[in-house]
């Protein structure tokens, strides 16, 4: 096992559906749409779309594992991605900002660090 990807699919999966609950939740609590509406359904969306691949992530966590962890992983990146980008392409200034960068790094340094391969064979498809 490579040092540098020390989070397991396992591990991976409590990240994701506490992530999800943090992109649901802390816009509405934080009123992002006395902001930007665009904000507010970016973040929530991302929640329940990460809330619903986790779901069907082929990992110990996963409901339906009909995704294979990598494209789970690769999703992450997208979404990361997009939050980098977010800001910058709607303006989004002062908190909402610095939550979209805050996430889209985190969401970078989980990627980075999780080994695609720590899938326990029991929850692996073949």
């Amino acid at each position: 096992m490579n040092t540098i990807r020390w989070i397991t699919s396992s591990m991976h999966g409590v990240i994701d559906y506490a992530g999800a609950f943090g992109l649901i939740t802390i816009p509405l609590i934080a009123n992002f749409k006395a902001t930007s509406v665009i904000a507010l359904g970016l973040s929530v969306g991302a929640g329940l779309a990460l809330l619903t691949y986790s779901l069907l992530t082929d990992y110990r966590l996963g409901l339906k594992r009909l995704i294979p962890f990598k494209v789970h992983l690769l999703l992450d990146a997208l979404a990361s991605v997009t939050f980098l980008l977010a800001p910058v392409l709607f303006g989004f200034d002062g908190f909402v900002r610095l939550f979209f960068w805050a996430n889209g790094v985190a969401v970078l340094i989980a990627v980075g660090l999780s080994d695609y391969r720590s899938v326990p064979k029991s929850t692996a498809l073949h």
